[in-house]
């Protein structure tokens, strides 16, 4: 009996711990979705029948009127700022009082995601923020430019095989976005040949397989490290495996000392990224710190753009006249470039920024931010006579991207894709933080420019050599995996490539 009392006594004190917790915004006369007992709103997210950013969506949707809205990861209270002044002052005006992003990750665990610049935190991003920033201007990817260019060759190269092996119809498209990315990061910024086209695959090439196949391990990992940061350092959860993370400091270390040994200069990102130890002042840079911040672009530079060079391969193939108007513009931009494409020519293909512009606002593949508190900050009423509410540091912050995206308030006719939204003459009805696919302020994406920059490489050589068409598997309104992070449709992307008269 005494047993069992001490057992009824626990449960119940637990139930009633779990019923303060999802009380908190009900005290505070802020509107939430119902929680589901002990998992808050993340319950259809956990059992993989609905994506993560479903109950945020209609969060906003339900309470549109709303400046903000109350939101539980698990027992979590998070706020979701609706309201697009006060979305500016998280990210811009107050910026010092959410600096941070919410991953949490031990360096014991995962030493590259802890000391990358999406996860430092205070005094240590500012330092290796100000030292990373001005590897991405201009200048820097006229650099790299020759060094893309000849991995878009590589690409045409594979396709060209594929019809003479009339292999050209049900191409597995986010496997083929993945290889042209894999060789383009390799050669970028590791100063290796992956070998992603070549039947004889290189160990690079089974690093990057590694890290973004997509799994229900690596799922779970990706939404305990986003929804429930707290659990996964408790739980020592890590973004990157063990195996790629020795991988990568081990080519970079070998890398870094081969290059210095031989007096090798390849005006790679792995040669500017390198010189931060001899540059960094308060930081102290070692070839581990050198790998964390090189490993960027595996989450970046290979994963998310080949999601988006995907999406726009869909949204072309979806909409024929797009896809004729963007080839009419490539060759009329080659001929001012002498029958070239080089860095000023990509630039210049001003319709071709409009749908790559508008896919990622129609299909963004990161469809929430998360922010955290670092300051204690008081919004203001989010609606009527309603009182204000006070964060404090470590509070999480989300900013819907998806809903954002999808609102017809800011986007009529928000779910068709019309890329002259964002042409020269319609850019201001696009209202600021709006649209926010590399985020907004001083945690905008550094590695912006380089990520659009092979995405239009990869598109403008395919539709300079292919007409492209989505294949019978591929659905005319994909839906999203329930069980990614990232946006990706259930089944994948399946491409049907013709090939056409042309000059690559």
């Amino acid at each position: 009996m005494i047993f069992l009392t001490l057992v009824f006594v626990v449960f119940v004190t637990f139930y009633l711990y779990v019923q303060h917790c999802h009380s908190y915004w009900k005290k505070r006369q802020i509107p939430t979705l119902k929680p589901t007992f002990l998992v808050g709103n993340l319950w259809e997210t956990l059992i993989g029948t609905k994506n993560f950013m479903v109950p945020v969506i209609e969060s906003c949707r339900k309470f549109k009127d709303y400046k903000y809205i109350g939101f539980y990861k698990c027992l979590t209270p998070t706020l979701i700022i609706n309201d697009l002044e006060l979305i500016g002052q998280v990210m811009v005006k107050d910026f010092n009082h959410f600096e941070d992003n919410v991953v949490e990750v031990s360096a014991d665990t995962d030493y590259l995601m802890a000391k990358n610049l999406f996860s430092l935190k205070g005094h240590h991003w500012k330092s290796v923020k100000a030292l990373i920033s001005p590897m991405f201007t201009a200048g820097k990817l006229k650099l790299v430019f020759p060094l893309m260019d000849d991995t878009a060759q590589k690409l045409i190269k594979y396709l060209n095989k594929r019809v003479q092996d009339g292999r050209h119809h049900c191409v597995d498209g986010k496997y083929l976005a993945h290889q042209f990315t894999t060789e383009n990061v390799a050669n970028c910024a590791f100063g290796l040949t992956a070998q992603a086209f070549d039947s004889e695959k290189s160990e690079f090439v089974d690093v990057a397989r590694d890290f973004g196949t997509p799994s229900f391990t690596q799922s779970l990992k990706l939404n305990i490290l986003f929804m429930m940061p707290a659990l996964g350092k408790y739980l020592s959860v890590g973004f990157f495996s063990k195996y790629v993370q020795n991988y990568l400091i081990d080519v970079v270390t070998q890398t870094i000392r081969y290059r210095k040994e031989n007096n090798i200069i390849r005006n790679d990102y792995l040669d500017l990224i390198s010189q931060l130890k001899e540059k960094s002042k308060e930081y102290k840079f070692d070839d581990r710190d050198v790998a964390a911040q090189a490993a960027s672009f595996f989450g970046d530079g290979i994963e998310t753009s080949s999601v988006v060079i995907c999406y726009n391969l869909f949204e072309i193939a979806k909409h024929s006249e797009v896809q004729n108007k963007i080839r009419e513009e490539i060759q009329l931009v080659r001929q001012k470039h002498n029958d070239c494409i080089t860095y000023e020519a990509i630039l210049d293909m001003t319709y071709l920024d409009c749908v790559v512009t508008e896919t990622m606002r129609l299909d963004t593949p990161m469809m929430v931010l998360f922010k955290t508190c670092t300051k204690t900050y008081e919004f203001p009423s989010p609606k009527g006579n309603i009182p204000g509410v006070i964060v404090h540091p470590g509070d999480p912050i989300c900013i819907p991207v998806e809903a954002l995206h999808r609102n017809e308030e800011y986007f009529p006719e928000p779910d068709k894709f019309i890329p002259e939204r964002f042409a020269k003459e319609n850019k201001s009805n696009i209202k600021n933080f709006t649209y926010l696919p590399f985020g907004e302020g001083p945690r905008f994406c550094v590695g912006m420019r380089f990520g659009i920059l092979q995405v239009k490489m990869a598109l403008v050589h395919i539709l300079s050599n292919f007409h492209v068409k989505n294949n019978a598997k591929m659905p005319e309104t994909p839906l999203v995996d329930p069980g990614t992070f990232m946006r990706m449709p259930i089944g994948g992307f399946w491409f049907d490539f013709e090939p056409i008269q042309s000059k690559t």
